[in-house]
């Protein structure tokens, strides 16, 4: 409602004469605004007092499930830890096995050593996870992404030089799954959790070439996870310890392969690119792409599948020369055009 000021003045006129009662009913109203804001008061600190009380607590279960926590981790019940699940427990060990025929080892779609059977072949060293349990005499089954495996004989199977028709070397039974050394478990790419299994229970040292495989995981995730597990059980001193060895590994080695580091061009018209890692990546004429690795074998020679570096030669060139056979021989030539490193970038064919 809107009054003017006359109106205004003149209900104060009116409340100056009235009543004694209605004084005292004010003064009543009055106590009794003061007992409630009074109240209101003590309910107010006693809700302080309350919520100081409710917060102490609750600081007291935070840090008593901060607590749980950690003994949950110390024990490995918390995931990501190095304590398998059900499902995880489920997963048999397999064997491995190294391939050690210089010529590598074929890969056959059926436990038949047949050329039909054949889809591709592996180079020596390679280390292969398998079962032989209930699989033919001599054949180790591979498991794949699909449903089925890839053979491998591992008593001595064909050469796989297409001249030769030698049987190869058996390839090497690497024993107790807890006695292996980690880093055959990584490149017999063994599961994450036979990996946290083998972390957990082996008294095997972990060496820096040990994780030095590691850091060569292509699944990154897994990679960490193998990483903490293994900061976990050596310490921060000891994991910061082998990260120093293995960093004087890696210098080394850049340094051992320094000569066959670069751009370079077969007479075949494969294009080659070897990284300071040891990675050599190549891409033939018609596009497609090859992958392998160079090695500093025992006796601290180069090699890349049965080829060794003939270091003696002092031309821009290089010199790659079967073990086995000297006779045969893959030459390399300096390739420092532009053009070839565009096709190796983007795979374009020549």
């Amino acid at each position: 409602e809107i009054r003017s000021f006359f109106e205004e003045l003149m209900m104060g006129l009116d409340q100056d004469h009235e009543s004694d009662s209605e004084d005292e009913e004010d003064d009543s109203a009055r106590e009794q605004q003061m007992l409630k804001r009074d109240a209101k008061k003590a309910a107010g600190a006693a809700a302080v007092e309350a919520a100081a009380e409710t917060e102490a607590e609750g600081a007291e279960v935070e840090v008593k499930a901060a607590e749980d926590v950690g003994a949950k981790e110390d024990a490995g019940e918390l995931p990501g830890s190095d304590e398998e699940d059900e499902e995880e427990k489920q997963v048999p060990e397999g064997s491995f096995f190294r391939i050690m025929d210089t010529t590598g080892c074929f890969l056959h779609r059926e436990p038949m050593e047949e050329i039909a059977t054949r889809v591709g072949s592996v180079p020596k060293g390679t280390v292969l996870r398998g079962f032989l349990e209930g699989r033919p005499e001599g054949w180790l089954e591979v498991p794949t992404n699909g449903a089925q495996g890839i053979w491998v004989k591992v008593n001595g199977s064909a050469q796989t030089d297409e001249k030769s028709t030698k049987q190869g070397l058996p390839a090497e039974d690497l024993g107790d799954f807890f006695e292996m050394r980690m880093r055959d478990l990584v490149k017999g790419h063994a599961p994450v959790c036979l990996l946290k299994r083998w972390i957990r229970r082996t008294t095997k040292d972990v060496t820096a070439e040990d994780l030095l495989q590691v850091r060569e995981m292509d699944n990154a995730r897994a990679r960490f996870l193998i990483e903490d597990l293994l900061f976990r059980r050596l310490g921060a001193d000891g994991f910061s310890k082998l990260l120093d060895e293995a960093e004087v590994i890696t210098k080394k080695f850049q340094t051992r392969i320094k000569k066959a580091r670069g751009f370079f061009q077969t007479s075949n018209g494969i294009i080659w690119y070897v990284n300071p890692e040891g990675e050599v990546k190549g891409l033939t004429s018609d596009g497609n792409k090859i992958r392998d690795r160079i090695q500093v074998t025992d006796d601290d020679a180069l090699q890349i599948g049965p080829f060794r570096l003939d270091e003696e030669r002092s031309c821009s060139c290089i010199h790659w020369i079967r073990k086995d056979d000297p006779e045969k021989t893959w030459n390399w030539s300096r390739d420092n055009t532009l053009r070839s490193r565009v096709r190796l970038g983007t795979g374009e064919r020549a």
